[in-house]
């Protein structure tokens, strides 16, 4: 953020992308530490020997906790959904369907309490994922054995969703969105042959999270303010920052061109699992996207974010569903499946920036279809063309004459109607 501040972003470039390399290194080692032998099951070690292990988790924990309170971010909200695994984790000797509505229970009350807390967009999501990731989750009392580690990690990602939703800042939003990332890698490597996908999916992961972070950071940079609410303040220099979130959101909801590591993750994850990145973990993407498109296209930007952003969404549904056409695993083509509903998704989100002006030219065209000879009038909502200015207009039924607000005018008569652009605007029709 200083470097950002200081106008130097590739400096953060380069800290970033040597961030990457060093987890690629690093993760490749554990996966292999953490990838199970084929045929001999080693026993688990006593309590005694684990000492060392659960001391430096506390540390870490504990070192987390100040960090968290010195850099003004410790609410109890945050860290929830980790003690909430943990507690999950003391019970992980019980039976499975026991651990599974405990978990139900869990998520339910924790979640409902922190989904009150949102509003507008972001409660809607809370209200939908929330009860979405019930329903999915609830699919493992089909399943009576322990699963060690399955429960305490799965509590924790469905509890970090309304956590992200529930978020006021970026540091917040960072850290809930990587928590997310972490409990679904773990969660992956659950499944048989889950660990030959891990490294693609943390890398591309991580590399959404870095893009993520530096449009935060241009932002603060540009705003003075790590506020969520700032990107509503962040004016025509944020084109950058908002071409990173786009990318970094894209890249986790698994456009076409980067959706390399969704259909191995997809595959190999225990089923349920498979279902819950489908309906539930894939959405946190969308809901960035959805929120820093929406700001983007609403700024005085020079960018065309729509129209790029509704290409890549009808590229993504024509590869997704050719794709799927060639797959005869059932669990690779709901992967691809949900590609193509995710693009769907991102072209609907892109058209929300031109169903002002559209809507406003269809209703002028069906209510002055047969008005007085001679009389005029005016429309004005509020849209936005592809050149990314602000329209405004207002029904009447008189010309309102010179307004600075309003960048063109509809001229209706009995038997015709034509469009007539403010010349200081130069737009084009």
């Amino acid at each position: 953020m200083q470097l950002m501040s200081a106008n130097k972003p590739y400096w953060s470039a380069l800290i970033l992308l040597g961030s990457l390399f060093e987890i690629a290194y690093i993760f490749r080692w554990f996966i292999q530490a953490v990838h199970p032998a084929e045929k001999t099951q080693e026993p688990r070690p006593g309590y005694a020997l684990l000492l060392p292990v659960f001391t430096m988790a506390l540390l870490l924990a504990a070192s987390g906790w100040f960090a968290a309170y010195f850099s003004g971010a410790a609410s109890l909200w945050l860290f929830t959904p980790l003690a909430a695994g943990s507690l999950m984790f003391l019970l992980d000797r019980l039976p499975g369907r026991i651990k599974c509505m405990v978990m139900l229970i869990a998520v339910l009350l924790i979640g409902g309490w922190m989904a009150k807390s949102t509003t507008g967009i972001a409660g809607l999501f809370a209200a939908l994922l929330l009860a979405g990731s019930l329903v999915i989750a609830s699919g493992g009392l089909y399943r009576s054995d322990r699963r060690p580690g399955f429960y305490p990690l799965l509590t924790i990602l469905l509890l970090s969703i309304p956590a992200l939703l529930r978020s006021m800042t970026t540091l917040e939003f960072f850290f809930s969105w990587e928590i997310i990332t972490l409990s679904s890698f773990f969660l992956i490597a659950r499944g048989p042959k889950g660990y030959a996908h891990l490294l693609s999916f943390l890398l591309f992961s991580m590399a959404s999270a870095f893009l993520i972070l530096a449009g935060f950071a241009k932002i603060a940079a540009l705003t003075g303010s790590i506020d969520l609410s700032a990107f509503k303040l962040s004016g025509p220099d944020a084109s950058l920052a908002f071409i990173l979130l786009a990318l970094g959101f894209l890249i986790k909801a698994g456009a076409a061109g980067v959706h390399v590591w969704l259909p191995g993750a997809y595959a190999e994850a225990e089923d349920d699992f498979t279902a819950m990145l489908s309906a539930v973990v894939s959405k946190i993407a969308i809901y960035g996207l959805l929120v820093g498109t929406f700001v983007a296209i609403r700024s005085d930007l020079d960018i065309e974010l729509a129209h790029t952003l509704a290409w890549i969404g009808m590229m993504t549904i024509v590869a997704g569903a050719l794709m799927a056409l060639q797959q005869n695993d059932c669990k690779r083509l709901l992967a691809c499946s949900s590609m193509s509903q995710i693009g769907y998704i991102i072209v609907a989100t892109a058209l929300m920036s031109h169903l002002g002006w559209v809507t406003a030219l269809y209703l002028v065209a069906k209510s002055c279809c047969q008005p007085p000879d001679g009389e005029r009038y005016s429309v004005s909502g509020s849209c936005r063309h592809h050149f990314a200015h602000r329209c405004s207009f207002l029904f009447r039924n008189r010309w309102p004459g010179p307004h600075d607000a309003a960048h063109f005018c509809i001229c209706a008569r009995s038997d015709r109607f034509h469009v007539r652009p403010a010349a200081s605007h130069g737009l084009r029709w």
